[in-house]
Formats: C-alpha cells, sequence, structure tokens
C-alpha cells in the first residue's frame, strides 16, 4: 500500500512562513496551535541557517495510538493519524509518547483570533474541523482533500 506525505525541498526554504500560514488558514488552526512548525538551524562555523518543516510525522507504528486509552487515535484511510475528539480525554498521554512532540492541547480554550467580534474577512471554506478546546490536535495530512481525490480511497 502507498503511503501519502508532505514533501518539502529544505535547500530552497527560506523560513518565509508561507506554509505554516497555509495550514492555519486551510484547516482553520486555533490561536497558539501549530500543526505545522518551522525549525531553524545555525551553523556558525559555515554561516548557513537551514530551516525546515515539522509536523506529525504519521507514524507506520505510532506511539501515539497505541498509549491513548480511549482509542481517539486512530488511523485513516490513507495512513494518517487522526484524533477523534469526542473520544479525547486530554490526558496528553499521547503527548508523551510522541517522539516528536506533534499533539497539541489548546489549553487556553481560545478558539477564534477576534474573540466575540466578527473579522473584517470571512474565510469561503469551512473548517476542516471543529476543534474542541482542551483536546488533542496536530496535523491531519490534510486528509479532507485526500478525501476528494479520485483514485485514493
Amino acid at each position: 500500500m502507498s503511503r501519502m506525505g508532505i514533501i518539502a525541498n529544505v535547500d530552497e526554504c527560506i523560513g518565509c512562513h508561507a506554509c505554516f500560514i497555509a495550514c492555519k488558514q486551510e484547516n482553520q488552526v486555533s490561536p497558539n496551535i501549530q500543526w505545522n512548525r518551522i525549525r531553524k538551524v545555525e551553523n556558525r562555523e559555515k554561516n548557513i541557517i537551514n530551516y525546515f518543516r515539522a509536523s506529525c510525522q504519521h507514524c507506520e507504528d505510532p506511539a501515539c495510538l497505541k498509549v491513548c486509552p480511549m482509542k481517539a487515535v486512530y488511523k485513516g484511510s490513507h495512513g494518517e493519524i487522526l484524533i477523534d475528539q469526542d473520544k479525547c480525554i486530554a490526558c496528553k498521554a499521547c503527548l508523551a509518547a510522541c517522539p516528536y512532540g506533534m499533539p497539541m492541547f489548546n489549553d487556553q480554550k481560545l478558539t477564534s483570533y477576534f474573540g466575540e467580534k466578527q473579522p473584517l474577512f470571512s474565510p469561503s471554506n469551512p473548517p476542516t474541523k471543529n476543534a474542541q478546546p482542551g483536546k488533542a490536535e496536530h496535523c491531519t495530512l490534510c486528509s479532507h482533500r485526500l478525501a476528494n481525490r479520485v483514485g485514493f480511497r
């Protein structure tokens, strides 16, 4: 079975955060939550700064799936690792087990950048998820887009 993934040419990355912003917009990720993180590695001797994208690795044998007491972590139809927030009890066992530290928890319970006010512009795309504050979440490998691809079911 083929596996899906996100490939980025790190040799071309300049750390502009455009992929981070696109992810936040596409998935309407809550404030202070980062599914797609941009990391920086500096080599002072060679005067080189490298940037790379870090997000859920959608592991073949995910540690987070094994430790979830509520079975809220599961594999999607394309091998992506997903979280059923209705089942999640926010015990953070998945975070402790993940070697990449990718599960995030919206402990501040912010779901909007605007509070009670309405933004001047509302995105035309509906949210790909309705995040529940305090529950585990991370990159979904854009499973909503994969579901719409012909031949990828």
